[in-house]
């Protein structure tokens, strides 16, 4: 890259935790200074929330250097095994961990269905470990020995989550300017944002990363559009109270996308298209989730990715993968499974094991999920 085109100066426009979790990610991305990022705060920022924050999070945190005292101090952090999300038949736990063990071939799930039509399985959640931890109010950091595996996220205090993204994003360069007075975006010919223009200052930028809601966006009465046009990118706002936990993970998304497409100051088209082209995948990978807890099965159209997937389980107890997914297969699966649908066939591969050996190898993780659940209450007890 020519020296003379580098982006030097990035103006990002937000409220709180939306604009200062970009600062402090690019502050991370650009530890020597060569990128001055101006914060432009626009007030109103949410400051009581409970924020929860997908196991994906943590990688964030390793950029940052964060510590997990810091994390339990500062934004009253606790783990959390699960997203509880809100569906037309009530409430679903979408797990943050493994359902049983695959074997010789098959996945668990198979396993389980073939028992379950005979009567003889009780409901799938019993045979994941993070359900089981996450229904009992218990949690664990590390997947015990002879266990389904385990992640974990965390439930963290919006407030004092934005405490320390500030801190760390002030500490290393990042500058903040209110905004409360409003603020005008100015911009060349063709259509570039030139300068950011403020009540008591006139900020220069190579580019702006937008980081408003899109209900502030119209109640500025600006057009918000997704993605990345220009010089200025607007970030996705997937903030959903039936559907938690994607508020963190789309900004942190996004931001990884913009790194991995980080442009110089000729802002090459293909760039943009890409970056806007992982936006949308994202947005539908959502989207088919929302549509498919709001409204089940039938009664709503659905996108071909999310009919592919409903039929493909509904016949076959597969889960069909799409390109740039947001939720696990573990997800998928509960969220399958609590609609309602119950495979109409299992793979064939399970019937080579008898059935007193698959009732035996159900009951054994059953029992090892529940001694772990009950282990993991009392050392919560203790402590």
């Amino acid at each position: 890259m020519e020296a003379g085109k580098a982006i030097r100066r990035v103006v990002i426009i937000g409220q709180g935790l939306r604009g200062w979790l970009p600062a402090a990610y690019l502050a991370a991305r650009f530890p020597d200074g060569r990128c001055q990022i101006n914060f432009v705060e626009t007030g109103g920022a949410r400051t009581d929330d409970v924020l929860l924050a997908r196991p994906s999070i943590r990688r964030f945190h390793q950029l940052l250097q964060m510590p997990e005292r810091a994390l339990v101090e500062t934004a009253k952090a606790q783990l959390s095994h699960g997203v509880r999300a809100r569906a037309a038949g009530g409430a679903i736990l979408l797990p943050f961990g493994q359902y049983g063990y695959d074997h010789a071939g098959a996945e668990f799930q198979q396993y389980w269905c073939r028992a379950f039509k005979m009567g003889k399985a009780g409901g799938l959640g019993r045979y994941n470990l993070a359900a089981g931890l996450a229904e009992a109010g218990a949690f664990l950091t590390q997947t015990p020995k002879g266990q389904p595996a385990l992640d974990f996220g965390y439930q963290l205090s919006a407030a004092g989550y934005c405490a320390l993204l500030q801190a760390y994003a002030r500490g290393h360069g990042a500058v903040s300017f209110d905004a409360a007075d409003g603020f005008e975006v100015r911009t060349d010919e063709g259509g570039f944002v030139k300068t950011i223009h403020l009540a008591g200052a006139d900020l220069e930028c190579d580019m702006v990363i937008d980081a408003r809601t899109e209900a502030d966006v119209l109640a500025a009465g600006e057009t918000p559009d997704l993605g990345w046009q220009g010089n200025r990118l607007y970030m996705p706002s997937h903030c959903d109270a039936d559907l938690p936990g994607l508020e963190l993970y789309s900004l942190v998304e996004a931001l990884d996308r913009l790194i991995a497409l980080w442009p110089d100051k000729d802002f090459l088209a293909c760039e943009r298209e890409e970056y806007n082209r992982l936006t949308y995948a994202e947005r539908d990978r959502v989207s088919d989730m929302k549509t498919l807890l709001e409204h089940g099965v039938i009664g709503v159209t659905q996108s071909d990715a999310l009919a592919r997937k409903i039929s493909v389980f509904s016949n076959r107890g597969r889960i069909a993968a799409e390109d740039h997914e947001v939720f696990t297969k573990p997800e998928w699966l509960a969220a399958l499974i609590g609609c309602g649908i119950v495979p109409a066939h299992y793979d064939r591969l399970v019937d080579r094991m008898s059935l007193e050996d698959l009732l035996r190898w159900l009951a054994s993780i059953e029992d090892g999920i529940g001694r772990t659940v009950e282990q993991a209450k009392l050392a919560a007890r203790v402590v």
